[in-house]
C-alpha cells in the first residue's frame, strides 16, 4: 500500500515502475478473497495534512480478517498499530495530536490512546461489556462511548456469585448439592417474553434478564490508563451513538425511548442529556417518523439530522430527508423539500470492509454555512451541498460512474473520500482544497489492483411492460468477443430497497472471468430514483418488478452473442425471493440459485427478526386475518410449477431470513423429485456473503460456479 503520487482520471491508470514489464493479470477467482485488502473508515485530520483508515487483510491461517489503522501524510503511508487483535474507528483528537482507537486486544473491544508521533498505545477504558461508536469532545478532555449491559453470561454468573455468598453467609452447603444445583441450571428453560426473540447471527434468544442495552458513557482522557468510565443513561431502550455539543455540556443520540418501542417501526428522536449530572433524556423531536444522526455544526449553532415524516399507511420506502434545528430543540427546519433523492444513501458492493466500521455520508462545512451529504442516483453516488440560509442544493461531486462509500472534513474542508468504481476496489482518496474534479483527485490507498483484470459494466436503459424506463448494466467475460455466444446470469438484488450501480462487485468480476454475461438492474422498488419508484412495489411484492427483470432479458437476447438457449437466474434475501419467484412463472432459465430467500410470507414474518416490520411495511393485515394475500405472493405456492434445477444456499445463523424459509422450498421440490441441492454454512449470518468467514465465501462463489458450469 502507498501514496500514488500522481492523481486520477476517470478511468484510473496505475503506472509500472522504470525498467520493469508488468505480466497483464488473469481474471478473478473464487479464490482471490483469501488474497484480498479493504479499507474502511478514513479520517482525515483536523489540519487536512494526513488520513487515518483502517486496512483490513484476510488471515487465510485463522480463517478470518485483522485489521490495523494505517496513517498517510508526509509523502507515505505506513501501518500506525500492529496488533494482533484487530483495530478498527481511528478518530483524531481536535488538536490532531493524538488518534483515538478501539481494538479488541483482549476479551472485549476497548478505546485505546495513541500519540501521532508514535510510542505505545495506552488502553483508555476497562469496561466489561466492550465499547463502540466513540466520540471526542470539542476540547479534547473527555471521549463518549456506547457500551452494553452485561451479557446473559456475565449475569448469571453474578446472580450466581451473590446466591453462593449469600448461602455462605446462611450456613455452609455441601460440595454435592452445588453441583446437582450447577447442572440444573444448565438445562433451565428459556423464558421469553418480547416482540423480537433473535436476532441476526446471535444463536441466543433473547431473554428479558439477560436482554443487553446500549447505553452512553463518558470517559476523561488524561494521566489516568485505563480510566473510570461514567454512564450518563440507562433504562430497558437502546441508545444511539453520541455527539458533543460545541461546549461540552450536552451529549446528543437518536433513540425510541417510548413505551411499546418495539412496535414503533423505527420512529426515532433526537435526545438531549447532560454530559456530567446523570439526569434523565430529554426529546427534541416529536413527530411521526425517525429522527437520526445529529451532527452539531462547527459553530455549535445548529444540529442537522436526517427523517422524514411517516404518512398511514406507513410505506416501506420514503426517502431521508435533511433538517437543521437550534440546540435547544427551536427552529426545526426542513432543508431538502422537494429533492427527490436519500439524504445518505449507497450503493451495493460485496467488498465493503467485512470489519473496521465506517464513516459518515452526511458532514458540516467547517464554516456552518453549508452541509455536503452523500446521494444516490441512478447507479451513481456522489456528493452534494446545501446552503443553510436558502436550502440551495448543488453538486459538489457528481459522478460520470463509481459512487462515493463514505467521507470526512478537515478544518480547512479538504476531504478524504472512499471511492469505488466497477473495476476499482474501494479506494482511499484526497480532494485538496475541496476540488470536485475528479482528475485532480490524490490517491492515497491502492489496493487488490495487482490481483486481476476486471471486466467493465456497458449501461442499459429498456421500457419494461408498462413504458417505465429501467436502468441496468452488463458485465462480460474478461476475453470477451462479439462473434462468439456466451451464457447469460441474470443477477438480482436484494433489500428490495436497494441499489445495483457502477460499483465494485467481486462475485460479478468471478462469474465474468468463468465466462459469463452477468446482466444487473434496478427494478421497481430500487433505491436512487425516487419515492414513487422505490414504494410502488410496496403490498405488490413481488409481482411487477418480476416483470421488469423480463423485460431487461428480452432486450438482452437480441443480441447475438447472448445464448437464450444458456440463461440463469440468481440473487440473494429479496433477490433470492425473485429468483425462486422468477421460476415459479417462467421456464426459460436453465439453472437458478436462490440464497437466504424468503419463501413463505405467511411462516415468515412469525419466525424473522423484524417480524412485526415486514408484516407492517409489506402487507396491509397479519396472515392470520389474510392468508391469500400471504400465500399468492410466496414462491412456495408455485412450486409445482418450478422445472428450473435451484440451488438454495442458506446460513445457519441466520435470523434475517430464517433457516426454515429455504428448507421449505427445498423440501417441496424434493418432495417432487425436483432437481435441487441445499449448500447450508454453520456459525453464519444474513451477511455470509460479505462478512462471512473467507474458507465459507470461496466454498459459497465455488458452489455457485460449479451449479452454472454443470447447467449452462
Amino acid at each position: 500500500m502507498k501514496i500514488v503520487l500522481s492523481t486520477v482520471l476517470l478511468l484510473l491508470v496505475l503506472a509500472v515502475p522504470d525498467g520493469t514489464e508488468a505480466a497483464e493479470p488473469e481474471g478473478l477467482a473464487a479464490e482471490s478473497l483469501w488474497q484480498w485488502r479493504y479499507v474502511a473508515d478514513p479520517q482525515i485530520s483536523p489540519d487536512g495534512t494526513r488520513v487515518a483508515f483502517v486496512n483490513v487483510t484476510t488471515l487465510q491461517d485463522e480463517d478470518r480478517y485483522g485489521s490495523d489503522i494505517w496513517v498517510a501524510g508526509s509523502g507515505e503511508t505506513k501501518p500506525f498499530t500492529t496488533h494482533a487483535g484487530p483495530d478498527s474507528q481511528p478518530r483524531w483528537s481536535p488538536d490532531g495530536d493524538k488518534l483515538a482507537f478501539i481494538s479488541k486486544r483482549k476479551d472485549k473491544a476497548q478505546i485505546y490512546i495513541l500519540d501521532i508521533d508514535g510510542g505505545e498505545a495506552r488502553q483508555l477504558t476497562n469496561t466489561k461489556q466492550g465499547v463502540s461508536d466513540l466520540a471526542w469532545s470539542r476540547d479534547g478532555t473527555r471521549i463518549a462511548f456506547l457500551s452494553k449491559d452485561l451479557t446473559a453470561e456475565e449475569r448469571r454468573e453474578k446472580e450466581e456469585r451473590e446466591a453462593r455468598e449469600a448461602e455462605q453467609a446462611a450456613g455452609d452447603v455441601d460440595k454435592k448439592t452445588l453441583e446437582k444445583r450447577q447442572k440444573l441450571k444448565a438445562k433451565e428453560e428459556i423464558v421469553l417474553d418480547s416482540l423480537k426473540t433473535r436476532m441476526d447471527g446471535a444463536p441466543d434468544f433473547i431473554q428479558q434478564r439477560n436482554r443487553q442495552r446500549d447505553h452512553i458513557w463518558i470517559v476523561q482522557v488524561g494521566e489516568q490508563f485505563p480510566a473510570k468510565a461514567s454512564r450518563i443513561t440507562h433504562g430497558d431502550f437502546d441508545d444511539g451513538a453520541p455527539h458533543w455539543s460545541a461546549d461540552g455540556r450536552i451529549i446528543y443520540f437518536s433513540a425510541i425511548r417510548k413505551e411499546d418501542a418495539e412496535y414503533q417501526l423505527g420512529d426515532t428522536e433526537i435526545y438531549r442529556v447532560a454530559a456530567i449530572g446523570g439526569s434523565e433524556p430529554i426529546p427534541m423531536t416529536k413527530h411521526k417518523g425517525p429522527d437520526d444522526g445529529p451532527l452539531v455544526s462547527p459553530d455549535g449553532k445548529w444540529i442537522a439530522f436526517t427523517g422524514y415524516d411517516v404518512t398511514e399507511p406507513q410505506p416501506s420506502y420514503a426517502v431521508a430527508e435533511l433538517y437543521i434545528m437550534r440546540p435547544d430543540g427551536s427552529q426545526r427546519s426542513l432543508l431538502t423539500a422537494g429533492y427527490e433523492r436519500a439524504v445518505g444513501d449507497g450503493v451495493g458492493t460485496d467488498v465493503s470492509a467485512p470489519i473496521g466500521g465506517s464513516s459518515s455520508s452526511i458532514q458540516w462545512k467547517r464554516d456552518s454555512k453549508s452541509i455536503y451529504f452523500t446521494s444516490a442516483d441512478r447507479g451513481q453516488v456522489g456528493i452534494q451541498e446545501i446552503r443553510i440560509k436558502d436550502s440551495r442544493i448543488t453538486p459538489l461531486i457528481q459522478l460520470a460512474r463509481g459512487g462515493i462509500l463514505s467521507f470526512t472534513v478537515s478544518g480547512k474542508s479538504d476531504l478524504t473520500v472512499l471511492y469505488t468504481d466497477a473495476t476499482l476496489p474501494a479506494q482511499v482518496f484526497m480532494l485538496r482544497d475541496n476540488r470536485p474534479q475528479q482528475s485532480r483527485w490524490s490517491q492515497i490507498t491502492d489496493v487488490n489492483a495487482e490481483v486481476a483484470r476486471y471486466s467493465a459494466y456497458e449501461e442499459i436503459w429498456y421500457q419494461s411492460f408498462d413504458d417505465r424506463e429501467i436502468q441496468g448494466w452488463l458485465i462480460r467475460p474478461i476475453d470477451f468477443e462479439e462473434s462468439n455466444s456466451y451464457p447469460l446470469v441474470l443477477y438480482i438484488h436484494g433489500g428490495p430497497h436497494y441499489m445495483y450501480g457502477t460499483s465494485f462487485f467481486h462475485e460479478f468480476q468471478v462469474l465474468a472471468n468463468a465466462g459469463y454475461l452477468v446482466f444487473i438492474t434496478n427494478p421497481r422498488g430500487s433505491t436512487g430514483y425516487g419515492t414513487e419508484f422505490g414504494n410502488i412495489i410496496q403490498y405488490r411484492y413481488p409481482g411487477d418488478d418480476f416483470r421488469d427483470l423480463m423485460a431487461g432479458v428480452d432486450e438482452l437476447i437480441t443480441r447475438p452473442y447472448v445464448d437464450a438457449d444458456r440463461m440463469g437466474v440468481a440473487g440473494g434475501s429479496g433477490g433470492g425471493l425473485l429468483t425462486a419467484w422468477t421460476v415459479g412463472h417462467s421456464d426459460r432459465f436453465k439453472a437458478a440459485i436462490t440464497q437466504r430467500a424468503v419463501i413463505n410470507w405467511y411462516s415468515f414474518v412469525g419466525t424473522a427478526d423484524y417480524n412485526y416490520s415486514f408484516a407492517k411495511l409489506w402487507f396491509q393485515n397479519f396472515p392470520w386475518r389474510d392468508a391469500d394475500d400471504y400465500l399468492s405472493r410466496s414462491p412456495i405456492h408455485y412450486a409445482d410449477k418450478v422445472t428450473t434445477p435451484v440451488l438454495i444456499i442458506h446460513s445457519e445463523n441466520d435470523f434475517r431470513v430464517p433457516l426454515e424459509q429455504d428448507l421449505q422450498f427445498y423440501t417441496a421440490l424434493k418432495m417432487q423429485k425436483k432437481k435441487a441441492k441445499l449448500v447450508l454454512y454453520p456459525q453464519e449470518s444474513h451477511g455470509l456473503s460479505r462478512d462471512g468467514r473467507p474458507s465459507h465465501r470461496i466454498s459459497r462463489l465455488n458452489h455457485i460456479l460449479a451449479w452454472f458450469d454443470e447447467l449452462l
